[in-house]
């Protein structure tokens, strides 16, 4: 003869109750997870359109950077540079005498940071963090 005895339901009820805290603990842990991800896709999107704009009518040469590096840039007239956001830094030198050289930090076409100098083969360095 078979035993068909059914198991003790005290070991169905700690099995039942083993599964139902392993899901919880995943759920919790995915929970956890994607509003990491949420908060970090919220948080760069804050940023907005960030840009570097170099006004003067003469020559220039310097460094820009973000959180995502560093770059030289050279150039004549104004000009405008995408950047990601983060800490925003620009460190421009007129190349000549003439005229007065303005770095600016915009965030959605507004100007958040400004700096100018007049001075010859003057330095103006900027900076903002997002």
């Amino acid at each position: 003869m078979e035993n068909t005895t059914p198991p003790p339901q005290h070991l169905d009820s700690k099995t039942n109750k083993s599964k139902t805290m392993v899901i919880g603990v995943i759920v919790l842990v995915l929970i956890v997870v994607f509003g990491c991800l949420l908060v970090g896709l919220i948080g760069n999107s804050n940023d907005g359109n960030i840009q570097i704009k170099i006004i003067y009518s003469g020559s220039w040469s310097g460094s820009i950077g973000d959180d995502s590096g560093q770059r030289s840039v050279d150039g004549r007239g104004t000009q405008v540079f995408d950047m990601k956001g983060g800490t925003v830094v620009a460190v421009i030198q007129k190349m000549d005498s003439g005229g007065t050289l303005t770095v600016q930090i915009l965030q959605d076409g507004k100007v958040i940071e400004t700096q100018s100098t007049s001075a010859e083969y003057g330095v103006v360095s900027v900076s903002h963090t997002f």
